[in-house]
């Protein structure tokens, strides 16, 4: 996993660049106050050879739980092959006091890079 900035598409932009692996990937996302609005886009940022699809999931994880009790609501994103139309593809899930979970999963990981961007937004008070 880096940060990488490029020409990912018609734009210039940076993203968490991620490989995935047999097994998947998982990174846990640490807890928030209140309730949050987790948002960004994903994208897969090569041409397989022979690949797989890769399954991008961001979920929430309920307050005092751990970070492997992703329970909550959830974001799923199937990404097939870059060179399909929008190569980004938007997410959300609603936190509320707790983190969040990503999941890199695919069947076969060669050529399966992903590049996605992340957005907490704090829910304003009543």
């Amino acid at each position: 996993m880096g940060v990488a900035t490029g020409e990912f598409g018609p734009e210039r932009r940076s993203c968490v660049w991620a490989h995935a692996v047999k097994g998947g990937l998982r990174v846990a996302l640490a807890p928030v106050e209140g309730e949050a609005l987790l948002q960004g886009e994903v994208a897969l940022l090569d041409v397989p050879r022979e690949g797989s699809p890769v399954t991008f999931r961001v979920s929430a994880t309920p307050p005092g739980s751990s970070a492997d009790a992703a329970s909550g609501p959830e974001a799923r994103v199937v990404l097939t092959d870059s060179r399909e139309g929008s190569r980004w593809r938007p997410f959300e899930v609603r936190l509320t006091g707790g983190g969040a979970l990503i999941e890199i999963t695919t069947a076969r990981p060669d050529w399966r890079q992903v590049c996605f961007t992340l957005a907490l937004t704090k829910a304003s008070a009543p």
